[in-house]
């Protein structure tokens, strides 16, 4: 039995809270220099690039907003490629990405 997509968006707008909970009113650099939060961090974005590459071609293309290849090519990189982490491209998507990708599927998951 396979598992409901609307869970998977659900569990890129829950780690994306997750990442907003964890990264507010730190400074630029402190989020990747403390590991605890760096690793949590990580791992969020490791969760949203999981559930990003269960959700079915149909529903992704309900949101062509979202990079899916890209969120899934990070998911990737983190998970495999971890001791060449660009930390500057994780603290500008924790900073400038995540409360975009959000919005879209907590907007749809909302509104049924």
């Amino acid at each position: 039995m396979s598992r409901d997509p609307n869970l998977y968006l659900a569990d890129i707008v829950e780690a994306c809270k997750r990442i907003e909970r964890i990264a507010p009113g730190r400074s630029h650099e402190q989020p990747v220099a403390d590991e605890i939060v760096r690793d949590a961090l990580l791992y969020s974005i490791v969760v949203i690039g999981e559930a990003a590459s269960r959700i079915p071609p149909d529903i992704q293309a309900k949101f062509p907003t979202i990079t899916w290849t890209r969120i899934k090519g990070m998911r990737n990189v983190l998970a495999h490629e971890y001791f060449g982490i660009d930390q500057s491209l994780v603290l500008d998507t924790v900073r400038n990405k995540v409360p975009d990708l959000r919005r879209t599927p907590e907007a749809a998951l909302s509104a049924r």
